[in-house]
């Protein structure tokens, strides 16, 4: 760095500032070897943190060389290090405007605008409007070069981040600053001497000036102080006592010192002189008079005494002499105040020596003594004046107690300290005494008190002289009368239940002499439960409802009858206590419900009168009123006259047949509302579900009504003869099964498919027997059909088939050995049954022309078919009896005389 000229000598700073500089110190670069460059800038700073721009002592800046090329204004820096910024802690300001000043300029700094540098101070500076400063790039050139640009010129004072700028290396920028040594500061008011008394502390002392030719130090100069740092402080430059430290008699040298930032001080003092101040008996001299009757020890005169230290204070003179022994100085006990007291049973009296002048001293504890004197005036004794009475006063005996004063009876006494009193009474005793101070009060509560009037005789005495009597009277007024109920009924006063609270049950009245007087009440209940129903307004009288009264929760308990024991006070007295009776009764409230909100019931169908089971059956309906009546009705719409309700019980009827076969289901719901009506007229509902179930209440019907049936001789057994059927009203199938029966059981059998069989062997029955039997068809509930069932036993050769209304007999092949009708086959191999056969052809071939013959006359004339077809009566013979052969009926199957011409109409 043979381009940078530094010139360093330096002596210990024992501040903070570091070394002070001796001689001229010189930072920067040589001004007139490092101009080759010129950045073009605008508003632009720059900071170089390069030792050869860094201060190594604290001294004062005094001028600067700087080489300027460029017009503009200059502002030359000194930057302060604060951790990672930098703080402006002076400048000096430049402007060059013509072209003749741009060359390297030497600048003196005046005085007053001189920069205290620290050590590691450097140099920047701001230049505006463009750039002013030139440097020099190259090896061996300053190293640490910021630059920043500024919107608004740094402040002193401020701290700023340079490395958020431009960074330069190799580039020594043609700046210097000479910092000369710093003189040290001094004081102008320094030395000097403060007085004070010790009785006025003072918290500030003085005010310290101080001065320095280095202006920049004017602001930072630090004044301390170096003896006597437990009793004084300084701040500011302002010398003050120290809190804590109790002002004393003395005197105080203080060293004082003065430092500027680069460590030069001077030194002076202070000295404080704090003076002794005597006692100060204030209030005296004085004096003041005492009765030559005075018994008891007497203060007269406290004495104020004032004084930073500690004293003490006696008696040191008391003219005349005789007065040693009357006049005492002592203190009270806790306390530090003297006082002057007369001895007790001084026995002074004004004729002999009417004053005694007493000289009193207090002396601190440096010797300093002050006195005063304090002048007692004898007064001679006054006898004591009653001077209120006589007197007459009204006392109330509404408003005095114990202790009321009714009168102020006290004596007038000039001279005595204390007068003594007495009374006598009439009539005696009274209910009145006298004070010591001489108030009469009362000894008893006079609120019950009937004597109207008391005379006191009274006395005063002063210890010499005894005065009186005199006589004050007292009248007693507002004597009370006992107050008296007087409306309370003999009859028993009602009260329904649920009455609302607060409604008036009655109201007491009571009678009393004394009208301005207000009564209160009070009522006491026999049971006492009573308390939480019914109340007395303590005011007024008035008895109303106090809680909810429910008469069903009071009956079981007994408790609905209630004596009520009232008395009445007027403030003073109670009257007789006087009793009446309230009843709790009955209201008919309204019911609160059904135990459910549905109600079922089941069914099967049934005749008119039928009965239903009961839903309601024990208590349902849900009626706070102790043993209510319900009156039931039932509403079931549509169906409403297929039922019937029972008022009383609930009880449920059919009203009329309820069949479900017709339609032909097999259930049917009826809802209906019931509802329920007490004694009030209140009434509350229900919903009420009737199920009606099919059931089998039909009886199974034959097909009919009688049966006839002709078997041969020698039927096998289990042959079939005939087949049965049955209808049943009723709709589920397993009411329709039947079961079919033959009474007897001889013969024949009849299974549950509806086919009667042979049940035993015919061939040894004799033809011409008959059967009667009685075919039962029932189901499953016992419900039944029967028809008579007549079965006969033929000849094999014939064979007869026979329906329950008619009988026809037809001729046919014999049966066969099983006992039913042979088969076609070889029919026509038989010549008998040709015989019979070919004729009866014959015979239907004629049957059916005639047949067709009427037909066409029919439909020619409609008359005729009308007569033919509907008034023709058809005649079928009927089977007669059979004869009684040889004590047994039997039917000659081959003889027409068996049948009758007997008619049987059928239309």
């Amino acid at each position: 760095m043979n381009s940078i000229k530094i010139r360093r000598i330096v002596k210990k700073n024992l501040f903070d500032a570091g070394a002070v500089c001796i001689g001229t110190t010189t930072l920067g670069a040589d001004p007139s070897l490092n101009n080759e460059s010129l950045e073009n800038n605008n508003d632009t700073g720059y900071l170089v943190t390069d030792p050869a721009f860094t201060a190594g002592c604290c001294g004062v800046l005094t001028s600067w060389r700087v080489s300027i090329q460029a017009p503009g204004k200059i502002s030359l820096q000194i930057w302060r290090p604060e951790g990672s910024k930098f703080k402006l802690v002076g400048e000096n300001s430049f402007s060059f405007n013509s072209a003749s000043q741009l060359i390297v300029q030497l600048l003196n700094v005046p005085q007053s605008q001189r920069i205290v540098v620290q050590q590691n101070d450097v140099i920047g500076w701001y230049t505006t409007p463009g750039d002013m400063v030139p440097y020099k790039q190259g090896v061996g050139s300053a190293s640490g070069n910021y630059m920043q640009v500024f919107a608004t010129p740094p402040s002193v004072g401020i701290s700023y981040d340079w490395t958020s700028g431009g960074f330069f290396s190799q580039r020594s920028y043609g700046v210097q600053a000479d910092i000369e040594e710093n003189v040290a500061p001094k004081f102008t008011n320094l030395p000097t001497t403060k007085t004070y008394p010790d009785t006025t502390p003072t918290t500030i002392i003085m005010a310290v000036s101080v001065t320095d030719d280095n202006t920049g130090d004017l602001t930072t100069l630090s004044v301390t102080i170096a003896t006597h740092t437990d009793k004084f402080n300084v701040s500011s430059n302002e010398i003050t006592t120290k809190t804590g430290w109790t002002w004393s008699v003395g005197t105080y040298d203080v060293t004082v010192a003065v430092t500027d930032k680069c460590g030069n001080a001077a030194t002076s003092a202070v000295t404080i002189v704090i003076e002794n101040s005597a006692p100060d008996i204030s209030n005296l001299p004085s004096s003041s008079d005492l009765p030559e009757d005075v018994t008891s020890e007497t203060n007269l005169k406290d004495l104020t005494v004032s004084d930073v230290q500690t004293y003490t204070c006696a008696i040191s003179t008391v003219e005349p002499s005789s007065g040693n022994t009357r006049f005492t100085l002592k203190q009270a006990p806790g306390t530090s105040v003297y006082s002057i007291y007369s001895t007790e049973n001084p026995t002074f009296s004004y004729s002999l020596v009417p004053q005694y002048k007493i000289n009193v001293t207090c002396t601190d504890e440096f010797s300093l003594t002050s006195w005063g004197e304090f002048t007692v005036n004898i007064k001679p004794n006054k006898p004591p004046e009653l001077d209120k009475l006589p007197a007459t006063v009204s006392v109330s005996a509404k408003t005095t107690t114990i202790g009321t004063e009714v009168f102020d009876a006290s004596a007038t006494d000039s001279d005595s300290s204390q007068v003594f009193y007495n009374k006598t009474c009439s009539p005696d005793p009274c209910p009145f005494e006298i004070n010591g101070d001489g108030k009469v009060k009362a000894t008893e509560d006079l609120m019950l008190h009937k004597v109207p009037s008391y005379d006191l005789y009274i006395y005063a005495y002063d210890g010499r002289s005894l005065v009186g009597p005199e006589t004050l009277t007292l009248n007693v007024i507002d004597i009370n009368h006992v107050p008296e109920i007087s409306n309370l009924p003999t009859a028993t006063v009602t009260v329904p239940e649920n009455t609302a609270v607060g409604v008036e049950v009655f109201t007491v009245r009571v009678r009393d002499m004394d009208p301005a007087d207000t009564h209160t009440y009070t009522a006491v209940y026999s049971p006492a439960e009573g308390e939480a129903y019914f109340t007395v307004d303590t005011n007024t009288g008035v008895i109303t409802v106090k809680g909810s009264i429910d008469y069903e929760t009071l009956r079981p308990q007994n408790k609905l009858k209630y004596d009520v024991t009232i008395t009445g006070n007027d403030g003073r007295e109670s009257s007789t206590p006087q009793q009446m009776t309230l009843m709790v009764i009955d209201v008919n409230e309204p019911q609160t419900g059904f135990v459910k909100a549905m109600y079922s019931t089941e069914t099967g169908e049934g005749k008119s009168g039928d009965v239903l089971s009961n839903p309601f059956t024990g208590t349902q309906v849900l009626d706070p009123d102790f043993n209510d009546v319900q009156t039931f009705t039932m509403d079931c719409g549509a169906n409403q006259g297929q039922f019937r309700m029972n008022s009383n019980t609930g009880l449920i009827t059919l009203s009329s047949e309820y069949d479900l076969d017709d339609a032909g289901k097999t259930q049917e719901v009826v809802t209906c509302t019931v509802t329920a009506t007490d004694k009030g007229g209140h009434t509350v509902s229900t919903q009420l579900s009737i199920t009606v179930n099919e059931i089998n209440d039909n009886a199974p019907v034959l097909d009919k009504g009688s049966y006839s049936y002709f078997v041969s001789q020698c039927t096998s057994v289990g042959s079939p003869i005939g087949q049965v059927t049955s209808t049943d009203k009723d709709v589920q199938p397993e009411h329709k099964d039947v079961t079919f029966d033959l009474t007897s059981n001889v013969g024949f059998l009849v299974g549950n498919d509806g086919k009667i069989h042979v049940a035993q062997d015919l061939c040894d029955v004799p033809v011409g027997t008959k059967y009667d039997l009685t075919l039962t068809a029932s189901n499953a509930d016992g419900l039944k059909d029967t028809a008579p069932v007549t079965v006969v036993i033929t000849d094999p050769t014939t064979t007869t088939s026979t329906t329950s209304t008619t009988t026809t007999t037809t001729t046919a092949a014999p049966p066969t050995a099983g006992g039913s009708t042979s088969s076609m086959d070889g029919f026509f191999d038989n010549l008998e049954n040709l015989a019979w056969f070919v004729p009866a052809v014959i015979l239907a071939a004629i049957m059916v022309a005639l047949l067709f013959y009427f037909l066409y006359k029919c439909i020619r004339n409609s008359d005729a078919l009308s007569r033919l077809c509907c008034k023709r009566k058809t005649s079928i013979s009927k089977v007669r009896d059979p004869q009684k052969i040889d004590g047994k009926y039997e039917w000659n199957v081959w003889s027409h005389s068996d049948y009758t011409d007997t008619k049987i109409e059928m239309r």
